[in-house]
């Protein structure tokens, strides 16, 4: 093995790791929820000045349930393969396991507890919602990124012996 053999072996490598190391479905789980609990504790004062008790309660409730399907969906992703078109169905099927479950628990929460208002739960389920499903996006995004760079390095080492 030569010495520029070895180094672009040692770089694929490199790009294989740092690309298994982010995409690890277990870490995308934990940062979506890290992110639900940091933007949990930045909302507890103003949800307790909008709407006192109620707020806070209608506060944790919207985090709860934004987080379980981000969470699920983190986790659904190491089920489907990275290629780019299978990027945009984790997208579109995570939006929509998402919204679906969200619209459900708003509706179940309207049902169980009217004395939530807008102040008091819709406002915070609309922030959580947002964010998570940004931080979800990124993180699938970053996924597909990481594979295509690891896709063209593959395939540029594959040429380099070939041609060798």
């Amino acid at each position: 093995m030569t010495f520029t053999e070895i180094r672009v072996r040692t770089r694929e490598l490199k790009v294989q790791n740092k690309s298994a190391n982010l995409i690890n479905p277990v870490k995308q789980a934990f940062a979506v929820a890290a992110t639900a609990v940091g933007l949990w504790l930045l909302l507890l004062y103003p949800a307790y000045l909008a709407g006192g008790a109620d707020g806070l309660q209608g506060l944790t409730i919207a985090a709860v349930l934004c987080t379980i399907p981000g969470i699920l969906v983190s986790l659904m992703a190491s089920f489907v393969s990275r290629a780019d078109q299978q990027a945009t169905l984790l997208i579109i099927g995570g939006s929509t396991v998402r919204m679906l479950f969200v619209l459900i628990g708003i509706l179940m929460v309207n049902a169980l507890l009217p004395k939530l208002g807008f102040w008091d739960f819709t406002v915070w389920v609309i922030a959580f919602y947002l964010v998570l499903l940004s931080v979800e996006t990124f993180l699938v995004y970053r996924q597909v990124s990481l594979d295509s760079c690891v896709a063209v390095k593959n395939e540029s080492s594959s040429q380099q012996e070939a041609s060798a």
